[in-house]
């Protein structure tokens, strides 16, 4: 302290120890991670021996490489607020926006501690010995705006050209691999000590963990040394062309892009041999089959290559490739794991393959085994393919198979009416006409051309039917037998057509046109029954009393016999109609229409009783005729129809009615 009490004596600031940085791979660079420079830094800030709980501390950086090193705020000072004072405090810095991470480059720390004034800091007073601190961002052999691609290995004792096959490998006991120095021009992406290497051998190009061959990695000497790795026999284990490259981790973590690569190939297999492929669907000459066309048909189901069990394979190894004609070969599949291969969805390739116009094309297909780079052959199989139709050509946007636009849709007329595409009852058992206006575009119609005519849901084929006339755009005609109709039953059909011709096997399919079948296929079911006659007749004695009273109620008794061709859920109506031959009352006739309950599975098998209410309905004729029809819609989508029941009936005696009113 001064002498002179009117002087104020300012204390020389004490240096504090330097502040350390948590994640630092060492305190003497202050080197981080690169992942730790995209998160954050811990700073462990070292306070003063008589530091208080009111003082202030703040960090402050400078970039060592600027031509005036400059400090600046990187964490503005905050308050203690901790009795006792501890002896570090860590503060996190969060990497900066707007690129989350520190900037690549060398810079400095200090710590900075001030005494309070009031709330806030007061004039800064002791202050920290600087840290270095390094934020390394950029691999070897790169810069900030680009990357390069590090020297390529020497394979030493295995020269271009040569094979490592299992002599080699006795002989050598491995593969020995010279990784050149580091001779990168440009100051960030030269060798660093601490920098490694990580050699691959690998069936691809890219590094993928499960090639690395040298774990951890092997330590890069400063130039001009080479480094070396010796690759043995032990890991050296499947067939096929590898290839031989690096990478290099620098400390901080980056890793440079992979070496130029060098290759050999592998051989400690014995090669394959691979079979001509099976085409289930063009099996020939296969157990004496003649049958060697891919059809639309066949394309439509779906063709298949069939890659069967060869001498030599290698379960886990092997991936397959097939190739139409001179197509390219196409996707690969996965590592065998079993027998047959079995190739679909083929489809590009197989329509690129043809190029006829019309008829069956010969063309060869074949596949190929990919042996970790090394590709076998097979033998080609040629098949003769079609997908061809005549008619008008399928526009190419279109798959072999589809409905084509070229075609107009059938119309189709029933016998007794001219309605378009609506058949009803009258149209019933006579024959159907079909209309088709022919195509007038390339193909056009010609004398050997027919169609084949398809009706219903299940697509009943029939047919074929010559062209009535070749004029394009002119009317064709021919008649179906309406027991074609009938077996498909009533409601809307489709119905369509194909055009074939001597040219090819294939049939070109038309647009769908729907039909309207009303109630026009009936199917004759078994006269409904009278039951309890009496001597041929129905009379007083033949009805069941239904509810006791004055009168009573009474019930005549109808029976529909069981028929598999009814179902169940569906209703039945029975329709009655008397006429009175006493001439004291009107004549009729009376006709009675009742519906019954859906069907159960037990009245289809056993048939089932109907009802007849006695009054009104039945003393309405004291004696005369009486007819019963039923209808119901049967299976197949027709009207079953029962045939007509006739019988006499006598309700009445002699002065009275059955229930005992007066006559």
């Amino acid at each position: 302290m001064s002498s002179n009490p009117d002087v104020t004596i300012t204390p020389e600031p004490l240096v504090i120890d330097a502040p350390t940085i948590a994640e630092a791979l060492d305190n003497a660079t202050g080197l981080i991670p690169a992942v730790v420079a995209r998160a954050g830094i811990t700073v462990e800030c070292r306070t003063g021996l008589i530091s208080i709980p009111s003082d202030w501390l703040g960090i402050q950086i400078r970039t060592t490489t600027d031509p005036l090193p400059t400090w600046r705020t990187f964490l503005a000072p905050f308050q203690i607020n901790e009795t006792p004072v501890p002896g570090i405090i860590d503060r996190f810095i969060p990497a900066p926006p707007p690129e989350l991470e520190f900037q690549h480059g060398f810079y400095e720390l200090k710590v900075v501690q001030y005494r309070n004034a009031g709330g806030v800091p007061g004039a800064a007073r002791d202050e920290s010995n600087p840290a270095a601190f390094r934020v390394d961002l950029i691999a070897p052999y790169a810069v900030a705006s680009s990357r390069e691609q590090p020297t390529v290995p020497t394979l030493v004792n295995a020269p271009a050209g040569t094979v490592i096959d299992n002599a080699f490998l006795i002989n050598q006991g491995g593969l020995e691999i010279s990784i050149p120095p580091n001779t990168f021009s440009s100051q960030p992406g030269r060798f660093e000590a601490g920098d490694m290497i990580n050699v691959y051998f690998s069936p691809v190009m890219d590094p993928r963990p499960e090639y690395l061959v040298t774990g951890a990695g092997v330590p890069m000497p400063p130039p001009p040394a080479q480094s070396s790795y010796f690759l043995p026999a032990s890991q050296i284990i499947l067939s096929g062309l590898y290839y031989i490259f690096y990478t290099i981790t620098d400390r901080a973590g980056n890793v440079s892009r992979p070496s130029f690569n060098e290759f050999r190939t592998v051989s400690l297999l014995t090669d394959p041999v691979p079979l001509e492929p099976f085409l289930p669907l063009a099996p020939a000459p296969r157990d004496g089959s003649t049958d060697d066309l891919l059809s639309i048909a066949d394309y439509v189901q779906g063709i298949k290559l069939h890659i069967e069990q060869y001498l030599n394979f290698a379960t886990g190894l092997d991936k397959f490739e097939t190739q139409w004609e001179s197509e390219p070969f196409g996707p690969q599949s996965p590592e065998l794991s079993g027998f047959p291969v079995v190739f679909s969805n083929m489809n590009d390739a197989i329509k690129a393959a043809y190029t006829a116009t019309l008829g069956p094309q010969t063309v060869s297909v074949r596949y190929r085994i990919d042996r970790n780079g090394v590709f076998f052959l097979s033998p080609a199989k040629t098949v003769r393919l079609d997908l061809s139709v005549e008619g008008p050509v399928l526009p190419g946007t279109l798959e072999p198979g589809e409905m084509n636009p070229g075609l107009n849709p059938a119309q189709v007329f029933g016998a007794d009416s001219a309605e378009l595409n609506t058949l009803r009852i009258g149209d019933a058992n006579q024959p159907v006409t079909i209309v088709i206006p022919l195509w007038n575009i390339a193909a056009l119609p010609h004398p050997g051309n027919e169609f084949y005519l398809y009706w219903g849901a299940s697509k009943e084929r029939v047919g074929p039917f010559p062209l009535s006339t070749t004029v394009p755009g002119a009317d064709a005609t021919f008649t179906i037998p309406w027991e074609v109709v009938a077996r498909h039953g009533n409601n809307m059909q489709p119905v369509s057509y194909s055009v074939i011709g001597p040219g090819t096997i294939n049939e070109n399919p038309s647009p769908v046109t729907t039909v309207n079948v009303i109630d026009a296929v009936t199917v004759e079911l078994a006269p409904a029954e009278y039951e309890r006659l009496e001597f041929g007749d129905w009379t007083c004695l033949s009805l069941a009393q239904r509810m006791p009273g004055s009168p009573p109620v009474l019930a005549a008794i109808l029976r529909i016999p069981g028929d598999v061709r009814l179902v169940v859920g569906n209703t039945v109506k029975v329709t009655v109609t008397i006429t009175n031959e006493y001439p004291e009352l009107p004549p009729g006739p009376f006709v009675l229409d009742i519906t019954t309950p859906p069907l159960t599975a037990g009245d289809v098998a056993n048939g089932f009783n109907v009802d007849i209410i006695y009054r009104p309905f039945l003393a309405q004729v004291p004696f005369g005729p009486c007819e019963v029809t039923y209808t119901t819609n049967v299976a197949g989508g027709g009207v079953g129809r029962g045939q007509l029941a006739e019988v006499y009936t006598i309700f009445s005696n002699p002065d009275s009615f059955c229930d005992g009113i007066p006559a």
